[in-house]
């Protein structure tokens, strides 16, 4: 589509016909990005049990740092800038899509597990399209090799989180068989009262 083109989005239930049914949605394309129907519904967690969870998923994490064997340097992670043309077309993408309907609530739920607080505060997402993802991905990719030391393969890159005023990401391990090297990028941030600290353990290395 382009730029200007307006577009309405209707329940396809009750009815056959969904002119008639409920509409849902009614936006004009301002920008590139993608669009969110409507947010899932938060699911309830009953609070006496999100401790025994955490500290039962905390362990959990722990154990399964312990499988990873390898590193690519001797502190086992480092940190820099991007390029600036990189982090402009990062930070272009998520200002023009910061706000509803292209950020909705990220989906979450006792399925996904406590690594995110949702029940506590919003987690939202922003997805990225696909060759876009590519672009980026490519350029990611040669910074981490240069540090590595290695090739690496693409293999996934994730959307655009924000997290809210009192959320926290539980800390973890990012899959095995595909972040033998990964990266945060930090985009934006705004209003932040407190450093939002990173905990890296690497003492087992």
């Amino acid at each position: 589509t382009f730029v200007g083109h307006k577009f309405r989005v209707y329940d396809t239930e009750p009815n056959e016909d969904p002119l008639e049914n409920e509409m849902m949605l009614e936006f004009t394309v301002q920008n590139h990005g993608v669009v969110g129907i409507k947010n899932h519904v938060k699911p309830v967690v009953p609070p006496e049990e999100v401790p025994n969870e955490v500290r039962s998923t905390s362990l959990s994490e722990w154990d399964r740092h312990l499988r990873i064997k390898r590193t690519f340097s001797a502190l086992a992670f480092d940190k820099g800038r991007l390029p600036d043309d990189m982090f402009a077309s990062l930070g272009a993408y998520y200002y023009n899509n910061r706000n509803p309907p292209h950020k909705v609530l990220e989906e979450w739920g006792r399925h996904k597990g406590v690594f995110v607080n949702y029940w506590e505060s919003d987690c939202n997402f922003i997805q990225i399209p696909w060759h876009l993802k590519r672009r980026w991905q490519g350029r990611l990719r040669e910074l981490v090799e240069a540090w590595a030391g290695v090739d690496l393969e693409t293999t996934d890159m994730y959307g655009m989180r924000e997290y809210t005023k009192g959320a926290r990401l539980l800390t973890h391990v990012d899959r095995e068989s595909t972040h033998a090297a990964s990266l945060i990028v930090n985009i934006a941030q705004v209003n932040v009262d407190r450093p939002w600290t990173i905990e890296v353990n690497f003492g087992h290395l």
